[in-house]
């Protein structure tokens, strides 16, 4: 009998131990098979999610939530410097009222918030591309801490848009048709950084010139004539500020600059903000626009939609002050327990540098900026570049730590790598290529240039294996930032035969 009751032990133990490493290997290719959305080639909306979690509790004093225009233009980091509160942008793709409900929810276990910021946008319904929006639900959801929360989000979720509550629930079933599509950072995501030091905000460099419809927010202008509140977003938005106004927690509306917004929808909005007694601020409106200085030219990084780090820095700084004066917010930026704010700041002023050397133009300006700790420049020749390299050019170069004259000879192959100022390679040559390959940081970076009027040219520009060539004549430099870890600026200035003086390319 003994023996029965120890073989049954071993074989309840065995199974046990079976079911466990079921348990771990699902866990482990669930994991692996999910969608990563990182900072450098993403939005960052993983990184926005997991980030909130590393906050410490009771330490925010504003949420904002929204879509991803509420994410570009809002930087709690900005209103920091500014005025000295704390926020934390939980804005995701295509948000839903259901979302945001829940977001907000989750949010007051962990923080007692002083004001509640949320974009207007969903009021008027969201997508109707099933297939789009399921992709931006499972952005927002994926990375959420399992909490009764998530699982009633997920719950209404499900009924609300007509998807399955596994999907959610269960990653692997979700994606398990992913495995031709994995790549590096499937494997290796793990070792990003937790704490998101833009506090929700995906700061864009990239400026998009736009041009507002003529008849922007005119009255008498073209309307969206089947714009409606929708009923569905109604509850939740009402949910939301009554709960708010439970908790005394001030609740503004906003809407982003973009240019698909008319004057109906800002009267529909406004008059749904007096009848529930709370603000509302529309960017859209050209007045405001023209108060804090936002130019449809410079202030966006698409056609209309999502403000540029410029232009959430113009929105930012105004939202701020006028939150500083409405909700009566403490000014932390000398208490001790906020100094890693500071840092993450410090990471912030990295992107106002670096989107000053994205738009610069000017040659010589150009090669100042440069001279950063924390880039990685790579230079390189193609075609010509000996017919304008004056004296002046030379002496520009020399101080951004290059010291080949390249006026001496034309059709000069010329590469050049400088790490954080200090020169690590520059080499020069006639009627042959130039190379060199190199470590930093744990990424590779290769230059090569060939220069010749008989056979050809080319430039190459490989980090991590990817081409960053622009291919055209003259000089291009390529600059990697590695605080930031992503290429910045990629200029070529056509200063050959075949292009003018230190022409902009």
């Amino acid at each position: 009998m003994a023996r029965k009751k120890k073989t049954a032990g071993k074989y309840a133990a065995l199974g046990a131990a079976f079911l466990a490493a079921v348990v771990l290997t699902g866990y482990w290719l669930e994991d692996i098979l999910r969608y990563k959305w990182n900072y450098e080639e993403d939005n960052a909306a993983q990184q926005i999610v997991q980030g909130y979690y590393e906050e410490d509790e009771n330490t925010l004093d504003v949420l904002y939530l929204g879509a991803s225009t509420v994410r570009n233009a809002i930087s709690p980091l900005e209103m920091w410097a500014d005025y000295g509160f704390t926020g934390y942008s939980r804005a995701t793709s295509i948000q839903t009222p259901v979302i945001s409900w829940y977001l907000l929810l989750e949010t007051l276990e962990r923080q007692k918030l002083k004001a509640v910021v949320v974009d207007a946008t969903p009021l008027f319904g969201v997508t109707n591309d099933d297939a789009q929006l399921e992709g931006k639900i499972h952005e927002a959801i994926d990375y959420m801490r399992l909490s009764p929360y998530k699982i009633r989000l997920v719950q209404d979720t499900a009924k609300n848009y007509g998807l399955q509550a596994l999907d959610f629930y269960s990653l692997l079933y979700r994606y398990h048709d992913r495995w031709e599509e994995l790549e590096k950072q499937d494997f290796a995501y793990r070792a990003w950084g937790k704490r998101y030091p833009y506090k929700g905000q995906y700061p864009v460099m990239q400026t998009v010139a736009y041009t507002w419809p003529e008849d922007y927010m005119q009255p008498d202008g073209v309307q969206d004539s089947r714009s409606y509140l929708s009923g569905t977003a109604l509850s939740y938005f009402d949910r939301m500020i009554e709960l708010c106004k439970k908790k005394r927690i001030s609740f503004v509306l906003i809407k982003t600059p973009v240019g698909n917004w008319d004057q109906n929808k800002h009267e529909m909005v406004a008059q749904y903000a007096q009848a529930s007694g709370v603000d509302f601020l529309d960017f859209c409106m050209p007045d405001l626009q023209k108060e804090i200085g936002f130019d449809e030219k410079t202030d966006f990084c698409d056609n209309g939609r999502h403000p540029n780090v410029t232009g959430g820095k113009k929105i930012s700084r105004y939202l701020g002050g006028y939150l500083k004066e409405c909700c009566d917010l403490k000014d932390k930026r000398e208490d001790a327990a906020y100094r890693l704010w500071w840092e993450d700041y410090a990471l912030y002023e990295d992107i106002l540098e670096d989107e000053e050397l994205l738009r610069e133009s000017d040659f010589f300006a150009y090669l100042e900026k440069l001279r950063r700790d924390r880039y990685v420049v790579m230079a390189a020749a193609q075609n010509d570049t000996a017919k304008y390299f004056s004296d002046e050019v030379h002496n520009a170069m020399k101080r951004a730590g290059l010291q080949t004259d390249l006026s001496q000879r034309s059709y000069l192959s010329y590469g050049a790598l400088i790490d954080g100022g200090a020169p690590v390679w520059e080499e020069r040559a006639s009627g042959e290529a130039v190379a060199f390959e190199t470590q930093i940081d744990g990424h590779s970076f290769a230059v090569g240039s060939f220069a010749d009027a008989m056979v050809g040219n080319y430039t190459s520009f490989l980090i991590d294996g990817e081409q960053m060539s622009l291919n055209k004549d003259g000089l291009t430099f390529v600059v990697y930032d590695k605080v930031t870890q992503q290429v910045i600026s990629r200029r070529n200035f056509n200063m050959g035969r075949t292009g003018s003086r230190l022409e902009d390319k």
